[in-house]
């Protein structure tokens, strides 16, 4: 009788992973640990043994992309996203409609932490009342007693009236 030396069948790294220590033997009571790339978690069994029957312990590995806890359109805001959804690497910018400003970075990025890089900005009102001059061309505006009226007409001259902003947050 010879004995002979049990073999499992060979592994291949999962997409998106690695072999600790760049190798995966697969002789009897060889170790084969996968990790995964940053940005990806793994699913399955990290630390396979081969058995003397020749098969694996535990189950194949696979890395899946990590995702970022969804976000919601900010209010009077606009929110997009590079892939449509929350996953790794994703990019959100967030801009706010007319009449409002951005407070905080207008672009959020998902990290491979599964959180992204900053709190979502928030978009908030701007008071209108006689002061700086600022263009905005969709209308005009009209200052009497220090209160702003929003105003289709012209000036005598036929001039646009200059719409005045403040930023000022409203309550």
């Amino acid at each position: 009788m010879t004995c002979q030396v049990v073999y499992c069948p060979a592994q291949t790294p999962p997409e998106n992973g690695f072999f600790v220590q760049n190798v995966c033997n697969n002789h009897f009571e060889a170790a084969c640990g996968v990790r995964c790339q940053p940005g990806f978690e793994l699913h399955g069994t990290g630390i396979r043994l081969c058995q003397a029957d020749g098969s694996w312990s535990g189950t194949p590995a696979s890395c899946r992309v990590r995702s970022c806890p969804p976000l919601s359109r900010p209010q009077h805001g606009l929110l997009r996203c590079s892939d449509g959804g929350a996953s790794y690497r994703t990019q959100c910018q967030v801009g706010c409609e007319r009449g409002y400003r951005l407070e905080g970075n207008s672009t959020v990025t998902c990290q491979a932490n599964s959180q992204w890089s900053g709190p979502l900005p928030r978009c908030v009102g701007m008071s209108l009342f006689c002061g700086r001059k600022v263009e905005y061309p969709e209308r005009t505006l009209e200052c009497w007693d220090r209160t702003p009226k929003i105003n289709a007409q012209k000036s005598q001259a036929g001039v646009r009236t200059e719409v005045l902003l403040a930023e000022r947050q409203l309550p």
